[in-house]
Protein backbone atom coordinates (compact mmCIF):
# COMPACT_ATOMS: atom_id res chain seq x y z
CA UNK A 1 0.00 0.00 0.00
CA UNK A 2 1.40 3.57 -0.89
CA UNK A 3 -0.09 6.63 0.57
CA UNK A 4 0.02 9.77 -1.14
CA UNK A 5 -0.89 13.14 0.47
CA UNK A 6 -2.15 15.84 -2.34
CA UNK A 7 -2.74 18.78 -0.98
CA UNK A 8 -4.53 22.04 -2.62
CA UNK A 9 -2.87 25.64 -2.12
CA UNK A 10 -4.15 29.01 -3.39
CA UNK A 11 -7.87 30.47 -2.71
CA UNK A 12 -7.93 32.77 -5.64
CA UNK A 13 -7.43 31.22 -9.38
CA UNK A 14 -6.47 27.95 -10.41
CA UNK A 15 -5.60 25.24 -7.17
CA UNK A 16 -1.83 25.10 -6.86
CA UNK A 17 -1.26 20.75 -6.59
CA UNK A 18 1.24 18.92 -4.58
CA UNK A 19 1.89 15.36 -4.53
CA UNK A 20 3.75 14.39 -1.39
CA UNK A 21 5.46 18.06 -1.31
CA UNK A 22 6.60 18.54 -5.15
CA UNK A 23 4.67 19.85 -7.72
CA UNK A 24 1.58 17.78 -9.53
CA UNK A 25 3.17 18.43 -12.64
CA UNK A 26 6.99 17.16 -11.44
CA UNK A 27 5.32 13.92 -9.15
CA UNK A 28 5.96 10.62 -10.12
CA UNK A 29 4.77 7.60 -8.34
CA UNK A 30 7.46 4.63 -9.16
CA UNK A 31 6.87 0.48 -8.95
CA UNK A 32 9.89 -1.06 -9.61
CA UNK A 33 9.91 -4.58 -11.75
CA UNK A 34 7.90 -7.54 -10.97
CA UNK A 35 6.64 -5.97 -7.70
CA UNK A 36 2.99 -6.80 -8.78
CA UNK A 37 -0.41 -4.80 -7.89
CA UNK A 38 0.09 -2.15 -5.83
CA UNK A 39 -2.95 0.13 -3.79
CA UNK A 40 -2.37 3.70 -3.81
CA UNK A 41 -4.51 5.89 -1.27
CA UNK A 42 -4.41 9.39 -2.26
CA UNK A 43 -5.90 11.72 0.48
CA UNK A 44 -6.80 15.61 -0.10
CA UNK A 45 -5.45 17.97 2.57
CA UNK A 46 -7.59 21.48 1.05
CA UNK A 47 -5.82 24.30 2.41
CA UNK A 48 -7.27 26.73 -0.27
CA UNK A 49 -10.67 27.67 1.60
CA UNK A 50 -12.68 26.35 -0.86
CA UNK A 51 -14.21 23.20 0.40
CA UNK A 52 -12.45 20.92 -2.46
CA UNK A 53 -13.35 17.33 -2.51
CA UNK A 54 -13.13 14.36 -4.89
CA UNK A 55 -15.27 14.10 -7.76
CA UNK A 56 -17.03 11.11 -6.34
CA UNK A 57 -19.02 10.55 -10.15
CA UNK A 58 -15.76 10.66 -11.86
CA UNK A 59 -12.76 11.01 -9.49
CA UNK A 60 -10.09 9.62 -11.63
CA UNK A 61 -8.51 9.45 -15.57
CA UNK A 62 -5.84 7.11 -16.78
CA UNK A 63 -3.90 6.55 -19.89
CA UNK A 64 -0.47 4.83 -20.84
CA UNK A 65 2.41 5.97 -22.47
CA UNK A 66 0.83 9.22 -23.61
CA UNK A 67 3.67 11.52 -25.73
CA UNK A 68 2.79 14.20 -23.37
CA UNK A 69 0.19 15.92 -21.47
CA UNK A 70 -2.83 14.31 -19.76
CA UNK A 71 -5.50 11.64 -20.34
CA UNK A 72 -8.65 12.78 -22.31
CA UNK A 73 -12.20 13.34 -20.23
CA UNK A 74 -13.09 9.84 -18.90
CA UNK A 75 -9.95 7.81 -20.38
CA UNK A 76 -9.14 4.31 -18.67
CA UNK A 77 -6.42 2.13 -18.83
CA UNK A 78 -5.87 -1.73 -18.30
CA UNK A 79 -3.45 -0.63 -15.60
CA UNK A 80 -5.60 1.44 -13.07
CA UNK A 81 -9.00 0.37 -11.51
CA UNK A 82 -10.74 2.80 -8.50
CA UNK A 83 -11.63 1.06 -5.55
CA UNK A 84 -13.60 3.29 -3.64
CA UNK A 85 -13.72 7.30 -3.10
CA UNK A 86 -15.39 9.56 -0.71
CA UNK A 87 -14.85 13.25 -0.33
CA UNK A 88 -11.06 13.15 1.40
CA UNK A 89 -10.03 9.85 0.26
CA UNK A 90 -9.76 7.92 -3.01
CA UNK A 91 -8.30 4.47 -3.26
CA UNK A 92 -6.88 3.01 -6.61
CA UNK A 93 -5.57 -0.25 -7.59
CA UNK A 94 -2.23 -0.18 -9.91
CA UNK A 95 -2.15 -3.53 -11.63
CA UNK A 96 2.36 -2.91 -12.34
CA UNK A 97 1.86 -6.01 -14.70
CA UNK A 98 2.80 -6.43 -18.73
CA UNK A 99 5.46 -4.20 -20.38
CA UNK A 100 6.81 -1.22 -18.43
CA UNK A 101 4.62 1.82 -19.04
CA UNK A 102 3.97 5.53 -17.98
CA UNK A 103 0.33 6.26 -16.46
CA UNK A 104 -0.48 9.39 -16.94
CA UNK A 105 -3.45 10.00 -14.53
CA UNK A 106 -5.57 13.06 -13.64
CA UNK A 107 -7.06 13.27 -10.20
CA UNK A 108 -10.84 15.19 -10.40
CA UNK A 109 -12.27 16.99 -7.78
CA UNK A 110 -15.26 19.92 -7.29
CA UNK A 111 -15.33 22.67 -5.01
CA UNK A 112 -18.48 23.91 -2.99
CA UNK A 113 -19.72 25.69 -5.72
CA UNK A 114 -19.70 22.72 -8.20
CA UNK A 115 -16.11 24.20 -10.36
CA UNK A 116 -14.05 20.77 -10.98
CA UNK A 117 -10.18 21.22 -10.55
CA UNK A 118 -7.64 18.66 -11.35
CA UNK A 119 -4.10 17.67 -10.83
CA UNK A 120 -2.33 15.38 -13.64
CA UNK A 121 1.13 13.29 -12.67
CA UNK A 122 2.33 10.53 -13.71
CA UNK A 123 2.46 6.77 -12.38
CA UNK A 124 5.87 4.89 -14.10
CA UNK A 125 5.18 0.96 -13.53
CA UNK A 126 8.03 -1.53 -14.28
CA UNK A 127 5.63 -4.12 -15.25
CA UNK A 128 5.85 -7.88 -14.93
CA UNK A 129 8.41 -8.79 -17.57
Amino acid sequence: MVNVTVTAKGSDGPVDWEIDGKKAANSTIEFKPKTGPQVIHFMLDDQTGRDLRFDQSDSFWADKNLAAGCPSAGASCDQTTVLSCNDKQLVVRNENSGEPCTVHYQLNFVDAQGNREGADPIIKNGGSA
